[in-house]
Protein backbone atom coordinates (compact mmCIF):
# COMPACT_ATOMS: atom_id res chain seq x y z
CA UNK A 1 0.00 0.00 0.00
CA UNK A 2 2.93 2.28 0.77
CA UNK A 3 4.88 1.51 -2.53
CA UNK A 4 2.29 3.39 -5.03
CA UNK A 5 2.46 6.57 -3.21
CA UNK A 6 6.20 6.70 -2.69
CA UNK A 7 6.94 5.73 -6.90
CA UNK A 8 3.91 8.40 -7.57
CA UNK A 9 5.54 11.47 -5.51
CA UNK A 10 9.18 9.56 -7.00
CA UNK A 11 7.81 9.69 -10.68
CA UNK A 12 6.28 13.70 -9.95
CA UNK A 13 9.52 14.98 -8.07
CA UNK A 14 11.69 13.52 -11.38
CA UNK A 15 9.49 15.12 -14.06
CA UNK A 16 9.51 18.14 -11.68
CA UNK A 17 13.45 18.21 -11.54
CA UNK A 18 13.96 17.05 -15.73
CA UNK A 19 11.28 20.30 -16.23
CA UNK A 20 13.38 22.71 -13.60
CA UNK A 21 16.44 21.63 -16.23
CA UNK A 22 14.91 22.10 -18.89
CA UNK A 23 13.46 25.28 -18.04
CA UNK A 24 17.09 27.03 -16.74
CA UNK A 25 18.58 25.52 -19.76
CA UNK A 26 16.63 27.37 -22.24
CA UNK A 27 16.65 30.33 -19.96
CA UNK A 28 20.86 30.53 -19.84
CA UNK A 29 20.63 30.47 -24.13
CA UNK A 30 17.84 32.53 -24.44
CA UNK A 31 18.32 35.76 -26.79
CA UNK A 32 16.65 39.55 -27.36
CA UNK A 33 15.17 40.54 -30.73
CA UNK A 34 14.08 43.78 -31.94
CA UNK A 35 12.91 45.03 -34.32
CA UNK A 36 15.81 46.68 -35.87
CA UNK A 37 17.53 43.54 -36.25
CA UNK A 38 14.61 42.32 -39.17
CA UNK A 39 15.85 45.18 -41.58
CA UNK A 40 19.36 45.49 -40.96
CA UNK A 41 20.99 42.31 -39.27
CA UNK A 42 23.63 40.28 -40.55
CA UNK A 43 23.50 36.89 -39.68
CA UNK A 44 22.69 36.07 -36.16
CA UNK A 45 24.30 33.42 -34.46
CA UNK A 46 22.75 31.58 -31.55
CA UNK A 47 24.57 32.11 -28.11
CA UNK A 48 25.20 28.07 -27.88
CA UNK A 49 27.12 28.15 -31.01
CA UNK A 50 29.22 31.27 -29.68
CA UNK A 51 29.79 29.39 -25.94
CA UNK A 52 30.82 26.24 -27.44
CA UNK A 53 33.00 27.48 -30.10
CA UNK A 54 35.51 29.79 -27.62
CA UNK A 55 35.02 26.74 -24.66
CA UNK A 56 32.50 29.14 -22.29
CA UNK A 57 34.82 32.22 -23.06
CA UNK A 58 37.82 31.36 -21.16
CA UNK A 59 40.80 33.36 -20.67
CA UNK A 60 43.10 30.78 -22.32
CA UNK A 61 40.91 32.52 -25.70
CA UNK A 62 41.21 35.86 -25.34
CA UNK A 63 43.03 37.57 -27.70
CA UNK A 64 42.44 41.31 -26.49
CA UNK A 65 40.86 43.91 -24.25
CA UNK A 66 39.30 46.82 -25.63
CA UNK A 67 37.42 50.12 -24.61
CA UNK A 68 34.33 48.43 -25.31
CA UNK A 69 35.16 44.86 -24.47
CA UNK A 70 36.87 41.46 -25.17
CA UNK A 71 37.64 39.78 -27.93
CA UNK A 72 37.54 35.45 -27.66
CA UNK A 73 39.00 33.09 -30.44
CA UNK A 74 36.50 30.69 -31.36
CA UNK A 75 36.10 27.48 -33.65
CA UNK A 76 32.28 26.87 -34.84
CA UNK A 77 31.46 23.59 -34.48
CA UNK A 78 29.82 22.77 -37.50
CA UNK A 79 31.75 24.99 -39.89
CA UNK A 80 35.41 24.34 -37.88
CA UNK A 81 35.50 28.30 -39.32
CA UNK A 82 37.73 30.33 -37.29
CA UNK A 83 35.98 33.37 -35.41
CA UNK A 84 36.90 36.21 -33.20
CA UNK A 85 33.89 36.99 -30.95
CA UNK A 86 33.94 40.53 -29.53
CA UNK A 87 31.59 40.48 -26.15
CA UNK A 88 30.54 44.09 -25.95
CA UNK A 89 29.61 45.69 -22.91
CA UNK A 90 25.41 45.58 -23.11
CA UNK A 91 25.41 48.28 -19.80
CA UNK A 92 26.67 51.77 -21.40
CA UNK A 93 24.73 53.48 -24.18
CA UNK A 94 27.63 54.00 -25.90
CA UNK A 95 28.29 50.02 -25.90
CA UNK A 96 24.68 49.54 -27.79
CA UNK A 97 25.16 52.36 -30.11
CA UNK A 98 28.53 50.68 -31.09
CA UNK A 99 26.59 47.36 -31.15
CA UNK A 100 23.85 48.60 -33.60
CA UNK A 101 26.55 51.01 -35.83
CA UNK A 102 28.62 47.59 -36.51
CA UNK A 103 26.05 45.68 -37.16
CA UNK A 104 24.39 47.78 -39.53
CA UNK A 105 27.02 49.39 -41.28
CA UNK A 106 30.19 47.14 -41.02
CA UNK A 107 28.15 43.83 -41.55
CA UNK A 108 27.55 45.13 -45.40
CA UNK A 109 31.00 46.10 -45.93
CA UNK A 110 33.61 43.67 -47.57
CA UNK A 111 36.89 44.58 -48.38
CA UNK A 112 40.02 42.01 -48.22
CA UNK A 113 41.97 44.97 -46.01
CA UNK A 114 39.31 45.03 -43.69
CA UNK A 115 38.32 42.01 -40.70
CA UNK A 116 34.97 40.77 -42.14
CA UNK A 117 31.97 40.95 -39.63
CA UNK A 118 30.04 37.33 -39.67
CA UNK A 119 27.07 38.38 -37.64
CA UNK A 120 26.04 38.52 -34.10
CA UNK A 121 24.24 37.27 -30.94
CA UNK A 122 21.87 39.53 -28.36
CA UNK A 123 21.34 37.50 -25.36
CA UNK A 124 20.23 39.44 -21.44
CA UNK A 125 22.92 41.16 -20.91
CA UNK A 126 25.32 40.35 -23.43
CA UNK A 127 25.99 41.83 -27.00
CA UNK A 128 28.20 39.55 -29.45
CA UNK A 129 29.59 40.35 -32.77
CA UNK A 130 31.44 37.93 -34.42
CA UNK A 131 34.59 38.17 -37.09
CA UNK A 132 36.17 36.41 -39.52
CA UNK A 133 38.72 35.44 -37.23
CA UNK A 134 42.60 36.67 -38.82
CA UNK A 135 45.75 35.68 -37.62
CA UNK A 136 48.03 38.10 -36.13
CA UNK A 137 51.05 38.16 -39.00
CA UNK A 138 48.09 38.88 -41.44
CA UNK A 139 46.53 41.80 -39.44
CA UNK A 140 50.41 43.18 -39.13
CA UNK A 141 50.74 42.99 -43.14
CA UNK A 142 47.59 44.03 -43.71
CA UNK A 143 47.64 47.29 -41.86
CA UNK A 144 51.04 47.83 -42.93
CA UNK A 145 49.58 47.70 -46.47
CA UNK A 146 46.73 50.49 -45.46
CA UNK A 147 49.74 52.91 -43.83
CA UNK A 148 51.84 53.12 -46.84
CA UNK A 149 48.51 54.06 -48.98
CA UNK A 150 47.06 56.47 -46.66
CA UNK A 151 50.99 57.90 -46.18
CA UNK A 152 51.33 57.48 -49.88
CA UNK A 153 48.12 59.63 -50.73
CA UNK A 154 49.01 62.26 -47.98
CA UNK A 155 52.46 62.46 -49.44
CA UNK A 156 50.96 63.30 -53.02
CA UNK A 157 47.92 65.46 -51.87
CA UNK A 158 50.39 67.62 -50.40
CA UNK A 159 52.89 67.95 -53.07
CA UNK A 160 49.56 68.78 -55.08
CA UNK A 161 48.56 71.30 -52.64
CA UNK A 162 52.54 72.65 -52.43
CA UNK A 163 52.69 72.45 -56.55
CA UNK A 164 49.25 74.35 -56.89
CA UNK A 165 50.09 77.46 -54.36
CA UNK A 166 53.11 78.50 -56.16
Amino acid sequence: MIVLPVATASLLLTVSILAFLAVKRHVRYAEVREDWEDEFGAHRFSYKDLFCATEGFKDEHLLGVGGFGRVYKGLLPVSKLEIAVKRVSHDSKQGMKQFIAEVVSIGRLQHRNLVRLLGYCRRKGELLLVYEYMPMEVLISTCLVATVIITTMIMLLNWIGAKGST
